[in-house]
């Protein structure tokens, strides 16, 4: 936020409070941005990511969107963030999310080990988290430690229920 009003403090507003406009003060037509664009890319990439990275403004939406999901955000706000359904989030970048499968899989054997974690002799049976683990391995496919923190070996992902 501080560059944006730095930028307003130096540059001001159009009349109809529009931030970037063309040098005679008129609206930015689609040429004269992309030129702008174009230029700024050169300057702040490596020559050698000038062809690959934000050819289009639009790339750095899909850029932050990825990110946010790399970065472990649920899904769901990242949708209300991007003005997205989910579904549509989903469908779109899905391909984009790597890395999380394994922890992902430990969320659901520490939801449902809780209960023992804590002491505690509750609805969660030894047997019932073990499956619901190996239901988890089946679902994102098997971790690479050997065994669980019970002591018996993991399941891969070819397992049958």
């Amino acid at each position: 936020m501080q560059i944006l009003r730095t930028y307003v403090e130096e540059f001001g507003t159009a009349e109809d409070g529009r931030l970037f406009r063309s040098p005679s003060g008129g609206r930015l037509d689609s040429t004269r941005y992309l030129d702008g664009w174009h230029k700024a890319r050169r300057i702040a990439f490596p020559p050698h990511l000038v062809a690959l990275l934000a050819r289009r403004p639009y790339d750095l939406r899909h850029a932050a969107v990825s990110l946010w999901l790399n970065s472990g955000v649920p899904a769901a706000e990242v949708a209300e963030m991007a003005g997205h359904s989910v579904a549509i989030l989903m469908d779109t970048y899905y391909k984009c999310i790597h890395g999380q499968r394994e922890q992902m899989v430990q969320r659901i054997i520490d939801a449902l080990s809780e209960d023992r974690k804590a002491g505690r002799q509750a609805k969660w049976t030894r047997p019932r988290v073990f499956a619901g683990a190996l239901l988890a391995q089946s679902l994102w496919g098997a971790t690479k430690r050997d065994e669980t923190r019970w002591g018996a070996p993991r399941t891969t992902a070819s397992a049958s229920f």
